[in-house]
């Protein structure tokens, strides 16, 4: 058996050879195809926390937005406006401007106790609950202890 017989049958064996530590490709796609299916099966709780987390954001910033309305009515003694600008979508007080939301979700009306209104005015020492309404929820907060309650529609 000449060099060349021993290298032919080198390439044929590999796989077989002891101490060899390449993977087979069948292993490979294997290992791929199992991957690929644990991600199809995580990808909606997945995408789910990544828009509760959104959600969460858009919650905190119009609560941050309100709390400055109210913080700038108080420092100077002077009342404020929180508006809905119609051709941005943003909410907007003074030069406070606001447009924190993602993707479709678009603000439809103001709310003052739940009465839907055009502006909410801001006065320096206001107790009452202001409110964003959306496509499917509503956004609320009571200005006397910043709590907010999120509803979506039923």
């Amino acid at each position: 058996m000449g060099p060349t017989a021993r290298k032919a049958e080198k390439a044929t064996t590999r796989t077989s050879i002891p101490g060899n530590k390449g993977f087979t490709l069948v292993e490979l796609l294997v290992v791929l195809i199992i991957i690929g299916i644990m991600s199809a099966i995580a990808y909606p709780s997945v995408s789910r926390g990544i828009r509760a987390f959104k959600d969460a954001q858009d919650k905190q910033k119009v609560v941050l937005f309100v709390k400055r309305a109210l913080l700038a009515a108080r420092m100077d003694g002077k009342s404020r406006l929180i508006e809905i600008d119609p051709k941005t979508n943003e909410l907007t007080c003074g030069n406070l401007r606001l447009n924190p939301f993602h993707g479709d979700e678009k603000l439809t009306s103001l709310l003052i106790n739940g009465d839907e209104v055009d502006t909410i005015p801001i006065a320096p020492f206001s107790f009452f609950e202001v409110g964003i309404r959306f496509k499917d929820r509503t956004l609320t907060v009571n200005l006397y202890d910043g709590k907010v309650d999120d509803k979506y529609d039923e």
